[in-house]
């Protein structure tokens, strides 16, 4: 997530502003396997998209609030063996 919210400070540049960037990362990040498994399309699926990216937008948007005690990748915390 961090890495997507430094994509959106190009967002002057690039027009990839945190609403954009869950658009397009938002069915990824949060992949449903009841749409897959049940074969949604149409308005169904929009609607389920349009959810996910709502979510996804919330989340880049309080990066730091959420993840703020977080260690960032590579760096040691109990229970992960000491970094990668």
């Amino acid at each position: 997530m961090r890495h997507l919210l430094h994509m959106a400070s190009y967002s002057s540049q690039t027009n990839m502003h945190a609403r954009n960037l869950a658009i397009v990362w938002a069915p990824n990040l949060l992949r449903s396997k009841d749409i897959e498994a049940t074969g949604f399309n149409g308005t169904a699926a929009f609607m389920e998209v349009r959810v996910q990216s709502i979510v996804v937008e919330f989340i880049l948007t309080h990066v730091e609030q959420l993840f703020r005690d977080a260690p960032l990748h590579g760096t040691s915390w109990p229970g992960n063996g000491g970094g990668r």
